[in-house]
């Protein structure tokens, strides 16, 4: 299947989602054609497409940035507007042309925007792009990425790394199930190295000082030894120090026992107030307080230490037979209050097909507060992927505009949750 590229996360049954962008179709269902990253993720085939990109030990050739296609024009000059009816969203990034999209964004350590696109989303490996913008949207850089890699379109797979303003993309290898990491700079596109993660981990953030922290849904130990199930990235991607489900220091002897203070992690991001964030799935009563099963969010600080956490209304939960997995890569961030935002991917009640996408804001203690996208009950937004937050706490997102039949990055300053 080399046209159509899957979006996110959740094969079953031999069948993944995809949404054809080349035509900006709806998304639908093919069996087949992809292959599926460690936890069930689905993500395009690691085989050679129509386009002779090869691959090298299942990992996408090096391709010079000279040899890449020259990217889509896009303006130099302010461009954030809004007009009545927008819900108080500004629209500071123009909608791109069909087929290209941004995969993801984040703030420079000055607060600039530094954005991650693509010019055409059906290649996998794909050319993407790394651009730099004033927050009205003027554009001061925009560099190629010197090799292609794998575009997880609608999923957390990139980190901006903010005390060097450098690019993390996780990748993964077909031909291992194991994830790694390139460091790229963002002012020319070069890689700068590359972490091969811990053979259990699967995801990273990245802190303003520039740590990088990873979470293991599973991990291979002996039995008398305490699992690494949120981390401390080291160098060259190993686990430099890490805790186990009860927050006790891993790959010590012992046992873990419950209540855990999270079980399987599915996703990871760090808050404006420097709090990792970390979105799982548990069994019922094993968690803290007896909490059911489902989707529930742990806050921590950097050094480990437990700070709160809560459990995803029943609105906001998956079928239990999946065990979270379609949760996996889900964007996370949190504000100075404690507040957190995560965005979902809706699906129909047999997962044949994707049917939007929706933001939540949620309080510190997990109330929602409100929703936007598909079925919100606040305005201004279509179907938004990459929920994030700056240093000021406004809200920032990609979204797609039904007008302009492309997706643009839209920022929101005046709270309507107050």
């Amino acid at each position: 299947m080399n046209a159509p590229y899957v979006l996110a996360a959740g094969g079953t049954g031999g069948k993944v989602l995809v949404w054809d962008l080349a035509t900006d179709t709806a998304p639908t269902v093919q069996p087949g054609g992809s292959s599926s990253a460690p936890g069930g993720t689905a993500v395009p085939s690691a085989t050679p497409s129509a386009s002779g990109l090869g691959t090298t030990d299942g990992q996408p050739s090096e391709t010079p940035a000279d040899s890449l296609p020259a990217p889509i024009a896009t303006s130099s000059g302010p461009i954030a507007t809004s007009t009545p009816g927008d819900g108080g969203w500004s629209t500071v990034l123009p909608a791109l042309p069909i087929g290209a999209v941004y995969l993801d964004f984040g703030f420079a350590g000055n607060g600039d925007l530094l954005v991650v696109g693509t010019d055409d989303v059906t290649k996998s490996p794909a050319a993407v792009w790394i651009a730099r913008y004033a927050t009205d949207g003027t554009r001061k850089a925009r560099v190629l990425v010197a090799r292609k890699m794998q575009a997880f379109f609608g999923a957390d797979y990139v980190e901006i790394d903010q005390h060097d303003d450098s690019v993390l993309f996780t990748q993964v290898d077909f031909s291992t199930g194991l994830y790694h990491v390139y460091r790229v700079a963002s002012a020319n596109g070069k890689v700068l190295e590359r972490l091969d993660l811990h053979k259990a981990m699967n995801a990273i953030a990245a802190t303003a000082e520039g740590q990088i922290y990873g979470i293991s849904a599973t991990y291979g130990t002996w039995t008398d030894h305490r699992p690494c199930i949120v981390d401390r990235v080291g160098s060259g991607g190993g686990i430099a120090t890490g805790v186990d489900y009860d927050l006790k220091t891993c790959e010590t002897i012992a046992h873990f026992t419950e209540p855990f203070y999270f079980e399987d992690p599915m996703a990871i991001d760090v808050g404006t107030d420097g709090n990792l964030l970390v979105l799982d799935w548990g069994e019922a009563g094993k968690r803290l307080g007896k909490e059911p099963a489902g989707l529930g969010v742990a806050t921590l600080t950097p050094g480990f230490d437990f700070v709160r956490r809560w459990h995803l209304p029943s609105a906001w939960q998956m079928d239990p037979k999946y065990f979270g997995i379609p949760a996996q890569g889900t964007f996370l961030s949190g504000d100075h209050a404690g507040n957190v935002f995560i965005d979902q991917r809706l699906e129909s009640a047999d997962l044949s097909k994707a049917i939007g996408f929706r933001l939540g804001v949620f309080d510190r203690a997990g109330a929602l507060l409100a929703t936007f996208g598909s079925g919100g009950d606040h305005a201004g937004l279509t179907s938004p992927i990459a929920g994030r937050v700056d240093d000021h706490d406004d809200l920032w997102v990609i979204d797609f505009d039904p007008a302009a039949k492309g997706w643009v990055v839209k920022h929101l300053m005046d709270r309507p949750w107050g």
